[in-house]
């Protein structure tokens, strides 16, 4: 059973400083929120970034700012990269001592990849890549390579055409295709240029099996919007082979998806139909005959994150139903869920599940 104190410990993280009366329209641009969460393989801390408005009337026009806090199952919250920054894509390290992110740091033309010692001490910089910056990333389950998402360096023939007063940018023409690569999880000094894997079309996210030897890869067409609402797929990609082995064919809108524990399922966040205006269905595919079902086929609400145990074929997942959220899981081979928190505590965006199985940390928009 998930303990709840953590999570609930967590909901500290948007607030508003407004007085107890009612909203000001300048009280908007005020509002700090939490983006994402990721609890510590060993359950003990919560690693977040907050989202922090730029001060109204002083500062410059931009996007919020993104800080990194640390806090503890006590509730007790550390700052720890905080003002004119943007982090992104937090990940812990296997050992619960190092937190990885993406940033542009210092003198950094391209978002590179940093780590951070929950301990004490400053960033520092891990890889980079050799002019274009890394979109997302994701630590291989041994912590000793990464899958890395990343659009092509411009070519150098562009530049120079640029150079000439060639800067035109005609709609929907001379779009690239983001690439999927793998490298070594090892502190690069100078910026890298990798080899791509062999996926076609645009790679659009990626996740990696448990055992390290598969990836989960998400594709469309093209980088056209058109295409990731309505052409997005998952598949399986073996890494030793270099090859797609075998896709999974859903319908609509298509979100993030996950691999058991044991590589044996895959859920998927989806749509119920090319109709459904948004990603609140939850799928479950067989990597061994490639069928795809409804996990939940009459369940009247919207799935919103999920995550899998790490030692048995349970997903634990968010759920809204109406204005309510609860946290439930499932087991495989079962299309009836068992809620671990229940409706009224929050109202919950992001699930991060510890290694040990037993603790959860969630974002709850209301606190």
């Amino acid at each position: 059973m998930l303990k709840t104190s953590l999570a609930l410990a967590i909901g500290l993280s948007s607030s508003l400083a407004v007085a107890a009366t009612s909203l000001t329209v300048e009280d908007i641009p005020k509002i700090q929120s939490v983006l994402q969460t990721s609890i510590s393989p060993d359950g003990d801390t919560v690693a977040f970034t907050r989202s922090v408005p730029r001060e109204l009337y002083v500062a410059e026009n931009g996007s919020n700012y993104s800080e990194l806090y640390v806090v503890d199952d006590k509730g007790v919250e550390r700052p720890f990269i905080t003002g004119s920054v943007s982090i992104k894509s937090i990940q812990w390290s296997n050992d619960s001592k190092t937190i990885y992110f993406l940033a542009k740091l210092k003198d950094d033309k391209f978002t590179a990849l940093y780590q951070i010692p929950v301990d004490g001490g400053q960033a520092q910089k891990v890889l980079s890549l050799k002019d274009t910056s890394i979109s997302s990333y994701q630590l291989s389950p041994n912590n000793k390579q990464l899958a890395i998402l990343a659009m092509p360096a411009a070519d150098k023939s562009e530049k120079e055409l640029k150079k000439l007063g060639f800067m035109a940018e005609v709609y929907e023409l001379g779009l690239k295709d983001k690439q999927l690569f793998i490298v070594d999880l090892a502190k690069a000094d100078l910026p890298l240029t990798p080899q791509a894997l062999n996926v076609a079309n645009y790679v659009s996210d990626v996740n990696w099996a448990a055992q390290g030897d598969k990836l989960l890869v998400k594709t469309q067409p093209t980088a056209l919007i058109d295409d990731k609402y309505t052409k997005s797929q998952w598949h399986l990609f073996d890494i030793a082979t270099n090859q797609v082995t075998m896709s999974f064919a859903t319908e609509g809108k298509l979100d993030g998806a996950e691999l058991s524990h044991d590589g044996r399922y895959i859920a998927i966040l989806g749509a119920e139909d090319k109709h459904d205006p948004a990603t609140g269905r939850l799928f479950l595919a067989d990597t061994k005959t490639g069928e795809v079902t409804d996990w939940l086929p009459d369940f009247m609400g919207h799935i919103v994150d999920f995550e899998w145990s790490n030692k048995r074929n349970t997903l634990n997942f968010i759920a809204n139903v109406g204005t309510q959220s609860f946290v439930a899981s499932i087991k495989t081979g079962s299309n009836k869920y068992k809620k671990l928190i229940k409706e009224g505590q929050f109202i919950a965006s992001n699930l991060s599940i510890a290694d040990s199985d037993n603790k959860i940390s969630l974002t709850d928009l209301l606190k």
